[in-house]
């Protein structure tokens, strides 16, 4: 399949599909939370970025039901500027730059290997360069 024709849909079958298969157990709401984050992030990241939410899903919505008036008020800035559910603004935010969750402190004291570098080197420089759809026109 090719990442750039990848659809919202496609992105929601892989995500059921991953669940099923490594039995991350997140519910079917994870499934289009995790499409919107991808269509918005880049559909080249849709394999880190559902597993990575999927393996912490639980754990992360534990914290989300916590959260404070004062928790929400970026999660709700970034959302009305980017047009996605303020909620899925908070789990990125939550597990890019919150404190990690034990799968990914268990993940960290792994390292990458060159390939993994390489590919994500290769991603960011490739996002750098890319002319917006509207500007190409």
């Amino acid at each position: 399949m090719n990442v750039r024709t990848m659809t919202r849909d496609d992105i929601i079958a892989y995500s059921e599909r991953e669940n099923e298969v490594n039995q991350y157990g997140a519910p079917k709401e994870a499934f289009a939370t995790i499409a919107d984050l991808v269509m918005y992030m880049g559909r080249e990241l849709y394999r880190p970025i559902t597993r990575l939410l999927l393996a912490n899903w639980r754990e992360l919505q534990g914290r989300l039901a916590s959260f404070k008036d004062s928790e929400w008020e970026l999660p709700s800035k970034v959302a009305d500027e980017s047009g996605l559910d303020k909620r899925s603004v908070a789990l990125l935010i939550e597990v890019l730059e919150g404190q990690d969750t034990t799968i990914q402190a268990e993940a960290g004291k792994t390292t990458l290997t060159a390939a993994e570098r390489a590919m994500i080197q290769e991603h960011l420089q490739a996002s750098r360069t890319e002319v917006p759809a509207e500007q190409e026109q």
